[in-house]
């Protein structure tokens, strides 16, 4: 099936696209029309709750007042036109009283208290009150229609009832909780047969709707504009990010049909390359391999596609699990550090393999998409190496030889005049038998000496497998009693600030040999520039993460346009030298994770050698 032409997928993608907006828009239509049907349905519900407190908060308050004028018998006032005598108390021996000034005092009981307080919220707040019963004695107390059906439920048990009423043509919301008979009611009420605990009545509230129903009606106004006007600027929103988006996928596609291009340019760059090259997907299969695979390791790409776990299996053992620890680093998001390892090819040939690697993201969306790695075969460049290396252990192995020649020239000394006094003791009968003892006890003090020497030479010449934690002042000191003999002989002078332990981290044999080369060249240079008596100085320090030795001398410096170049291969300014003592102290160093670099100071040349510190310190 052919592929769309450019302007057709522009046209599909971006009536898609539109159809997507479209379906955004009229959702979050949908979502804003319920937003607001929800919060009016809770704004009529918040209305009933607060006129339910209101009318709630008036019955408590006068079943209280109530409570309290009927415990102390009700209260007495001055009668007047408003409060005449209550007549359903004509039969109560202290209904009217007359004080000792002559006036006339009426007694006012809760339930005539309760009524003249209703009338009075009547008229000054709009409240209404009413005090009802279904046996009242009092005909204003006839029950409402409401609140007939609201006292037969008390009668079942109900605690309250309510109803929206309608009194002069305004809606009110009517509450009444029971009354029920206490001690001191039974005064007034026991003739019509109640007793403590029951039902007498009930007590309402009715609560005008209209001002609570102006502030809903504000409110919902104020919520509706405030809804449409969140709607309306998030909808904008949503069509000024179509036309963005719309801007942007016509960018885009004009930006893939450049990118398809330039994917078929680097596609064939890669496959026509010398170098190794892939792509690892995050979980682990291959996404690309270049062909030049097959050239380093004998197996095609499509083994590798196949079984991405092949490279594993190729690798030496005895690398593997350093390569494992890199390709933990680098799927944690990390930038590990080169590496080099072997690999066993299809024929069985081991090949040395230079590796770099980094991982690959999204910047749009800072996904991690795998890991891109390149592999250079560097097999004849480490043959080279392995050669360079072994020179440079011939040549410190001549300097060594040359130490153990000063180092046993003594010893050798006193072994040969400790024979000549033994013949001679012999020879004039002198030879005792404690004399005989003392010079082979000597004899042996000597021997043991020169089988030290042997035994410090040869451990100096045994490599270390692995990188581990050592002590530099140790180092130095086991480097020192080394040429400690030949530097004596020379008139140099080495001195050492021994300092608190220090403890590096990396392969300490390796390390001595960097020293000891450097020693060497220090020595050389003080002798071909006659600085006798020469000194060399010591010193060791650290930061949190860094380890350094210091070494100074006082040759008189490196010439400044030899000072580039001491550290390069063949690289000798010596009349018999190799030019790969230095070269090769400095890929040690760089292989230990650490540096070797010289100056110049007053007076003569600085070394400073650094390793990292043991993680263990």
């Amino acid at each position: 099936m052919l592929e769309p032409s450019a302007p057709t997928r522009e046209r599909q993608e971006i009536a898609a696209l539109r159809r997507n907006y479209l379906v955004v828009a009229i959702l979050w239509s949908i979502f804003i029309l319920a937003a607001y049907l929800w919060n009016a349905r809770h704004q009529e519900k918040e209305v009933l709750e607060l006129a339910h407190t209101q009318a709630e908060s008036l019955i408590l308050k006068d079943l209280s007042f109530r409570s309290w004028l009927a415990s102390h018998g009700g209260v007495y006032v001055f009668p007047d036109a408003n409060t005449p005598p209550n007549p359903y108390l004509k039969g109560h021996p202290k209904r009217d009283l007359t004080t000792t000034g002559g006036e006339t005092l009426t007694l006012m009981n809760p339930a005539y208290v309760t009524r003249q307080l209703f009338e009075l919220y009547t008229e000054r707040y709009g409240i209404r009150g009413h005090l009802t019963s279904l046996n009242p004695l009092n005909p204003n107390n006839r029950p409402a229609p409401w609140e007939e059906r609201a006292l037969r439920t008390f009668e079942k048990g109900a605690k309250e009832a309510a109803e929206i009423i309608e009194i002069d043509g305004v809606a009110h919301y009517a509450l009444i909780r029971p009354l029920l008979v206490e001690k001191p009611c039974l005064k007034c009420h026991a003739e019509q047969g109640y007793e403590l605990g029951d039902v007498r009545g009930g007590l309402s509230a009715m609560i005008p709707l209209t001002r609570l129903e102006q502030g809903k009606h504000f409110s919902l106004r104020m919520m509706a504009m405030s809804h449409l006007a969140i709607w309306a600027l998030v909808l904008a929103g949503i069509f000024w990010v179509y036309g963005l988006a719309a801007l942007r996928a016509r960018e885009s596609l004009r930006t893939r049909s450049e990118l398809e291009e330039k994917q078929h340019l680097f596609q064939t760059v890669a496959d026509f390359a010398t170098e190794w090259i892939f792509w690892r997907n995050p979980d682990g299969s291959i996404r690309y391999v270049s062909p030049a695979c097959a050239q380093v390791s004998g197996y095609p790409a499509e083994a590798f596609y196949a079984d991405p776990g092949l490279f594993n299996e190729i690798i030496h053992p005895d690398d593997r699990d350093h390569w494992l620890n890199h390709v933990h680093e680098a799927d944690q998001n990390g930038h590990p550090r080169p590496l080099e390892f072997r690999i066993i090819a299809k024929h069985g040939e081991t090949r040395y393999i230079s590796h770099t690697c980094r991982p690959i993201f999204d910047d749009r969306i800072n996904r991690f998409l795998g890991v891109r790695g390149s592999n250079t075969d560097i097999t004849a460049f480490h043959e080279n190496q392995q050669i360079l290396i072994q020179q440079s252990r011939m040549a410190a192995m001549g300097e060594m030889i040359g130490n153990i020649g000063h180092q046993w020239r003594q010893p050798l000394n006193a072994l040969a005049l400790l024979h000549t006094n033994l013949k001679d003791d012999f020879a004039f009968g002198d030879l005792t038998r404690e004399r005989l003892d003392q010079s082979m006890h000597e004899a042996e003090r000597l021997i043991n000496k020169m089988s030290c020497t042997i035994d410090d030479f040869r451990n100096f010449f045994r490599p270390n497998k692995q990188a581990q934690p050592f002590s530099l002042n140790q180092a130095v000191e086991e480097a020192l009693k080394l040429v400690h003999t030949s530097f004596v002989h020379n008139q140099i002078e080495i001195s050492f600030e021994a300092t608190a332990e220090i403890q590096a981290f990396g392969h300490a044999n390796e390390f001595s040999q960097v020293l000891l080369n450097t020693l060497s060249n220090a020595k050389d240079a003080i002798l071909e520039k006659s600085a006798i008596p020469g000194k060399i100085a010591i010193s060791l320090g650290q930061d949190e993460k860094r380890a350094w030795l210091i070494l100074t001398d006082n040759a008189g410096g490196i010439p400044p346009q030899t000072l580039p170049h001491i550290f390069e291969p063949y690289f000798t300014t010596k009349e018999k030298g190799t030019g790969i003592g230095l070269y090769m102290a400095r890929m040690i160093m760089n292989h230990m994770d650490g540096s070797i670099e010289a100056t110049n100071i007053a007076g003569g040349a600085e070394f400073r050698l650094v390793l990292p510190r043991s993680p263990h310190d």
